[in-house]
C-alpha cells in the first residue's frame, strides 16, 4: 500500500493558518477601515509563501524591513522559479475564505459592493492558541507587508513580476 503524499503548503490548517495571520496584521487601515479583498489577499499569501521576493521589494522600495531572508528562502526552487497561479486564480483563496467566515474565523463586509475581509474574534483566539515557530515567522513576514497595504492589486503584480520572470 502507496502513502499519499501531502503538499504541506496546500495542507487546509495551514493555508487558514496563514489567512489569519495575514488577515490579523494587514485588514485594515489606519482609520479601521477594511482594505482587503480577494485579489489583494491572493497577492500577499503569495508574498508570505515567497519571502525573499517580499524582501527584495522592501529593499527595492526602500522599506524597512524587520526581517532578513534566511538561506533557505533565498536559494529554494520556489524562489527560483515561484509558481504565480495563486496571483490570478483566487479560487482555492476564496474557497478557504468561505470555511473560515462559516468557522467565524473571519467576517466579510460589502463596501461599494466589493467585499472585504477581516479577522473575526475566534479567529485571533484560534490563532493565539498556536505556537510554533513556523507560525511566528510567518507574523514577523506578514509584519512586513504593511509597507504594501496602500497598494492596489495591480500595483503588487507590478512590484512582484520582476521577481518572477527575471530581472
Amino acid at each position: 500500500m502507496a502513502l499519499s503524499f501531502i503538499y504541506p503548503d496546500k495542507e487546509l490548517d495551514i493555508q487558514i493558518i496563514r489567512l489569519l495571520i495575514i488577515l490579523k496584521h494587514n485588514s485594515t487601515n489606519r482609520a479601521n477601515n477594511p482594505i482587503l479583498s480577494l485579489d489583494k489577499i491572493s497577492a500577499f499569501v503569495f508574498l508570505i509563501e515567497h519571502p525573499y521576493i517580499l524582501f527584495r521589494i522592501l529593499i527595492d522600495m526602500e522599506k524597512r524591513s524587520t526581517f532578513v531572508a534566511d538561506e533557505i528562502e533565498q536559494n529554494s526552487i520556489s524562489t527560483k522559479f515561484p509558481n504565480t497561479y495563486s496571483l490570478h486564480s483566487f479560487s482555492e483563496t476564496k474557497e478557504v475564505l468561505k470555511i473560515m467566515i462559516a468557522r467565524k474565523f473571519a467576517n466579510v463586509s460589502l463596501v461599494a459592493n466589493i467585499p472585504y475581509y477581516t479577522i473575526a474574534e475566534n479567529g485571533v483566539m484560534y490563532l493565539e492558541s498556536i505556537e510554533t515557530s513556523y507560525t511566528d515567522r510567518l507574523h514577523i513576514i506578514s509584519g512586513n507587508l504593511s509597507h504594501l497595504s496602500s497598494e492596489s492589486y495591480k500595483d503588487l503584480l507590478n512590484l512582484i513580476k520582476p521577481y518572477t520572470y527575471g530581472k
